[in-house]
């Protein structure tokens, strides 16, 4: 989902959803007043764009996971080495956690999030395109990694394994963010999934 593909009104209500979640109102008890409030528009103006309050939540956290994805992908691509790719989002996942470790779970770009999408299952074009944006980031840093040669033959040719072992560095870093271990800084946290990284594709 693009920015350029929605109306002006619509963006309005998704940044008026995503800023009731972020002050921390649970998205099922959210009412279309508050949205509609937060939004600057009028209450009828939601159901312009959605059947239902619930579908506007949905689209709104998808959308908010999306433009996240697209600016994770930028920040990545714009790093040169396959150590500076994946820092760089250790550094997004790190940011995220800090400024809010609830709503981090649940809003994360490149966190785990199928639980989450299991509630919008409904809504599988937008969930393809956020899936795309996740798929050029992890091409972006194996390409690195190719030519950096760290990466096996055996890895190189086992797309899936490729991506399970990245999957796995972020989850244990993850699991430091949100339940930190005693001493533990965050610098040896990020070395630590570097080196499993390493480890699991050489």
């Amino acid at each position: 989902m693009m920015d350029h593909d929605l109306a002006q009104k619509e963006i309005a209500i998704f940044e008026g959803i995503i800023r009731l979640i972020k002050e921390g109102i649970n998205p099922y008890t959210i009412k279309v007043s508050d949205i509609a409030k937060q939004a600057d528009v009028g209450k009828g103006t939601l159901y312009e764009y959605f059947k239902t309050k619930e579908e506007a939540i949905s689209k709104a956290i998808l959308f908010y996971i999306g433009r996240g994805l697209e600016e994770a992908y930028q920040a990545v691509k714009s790093q040169k080495s396959f150590h500076d790719k994946y820092f760089e989002i250790l550094r997004i996942l790190a940011r995220q956690a800090q400024e809010n470790k609830e709503q981090c779970k649940l809003m994360s770009p490149l966190g785990d999030l199928q639980d989450f999408y299991g509630h919008l299952s409904d809504y599988q074009t937008d969930y393809r395109a956020n899936q795309t944006w996740i798929k050029k980031i992890y091409e972006d840093i194996f390409q690195a990694g190719d030519n950096e040669h760290l990466i096996s033959q055996e890895a190189l040719q086992d797309e899936d394994y490729r991506e399970m072992a990245l999957i796995g560095a972020l989850a244990a870093f993850g699991h430091g963010l949100y339940r930190p271990l005693d001493n533990l800084d965050l610098d040896a946290a990020m070395a630590a999934s570097y080196r499993l990284l390493v480890k699991a594709l050489s």
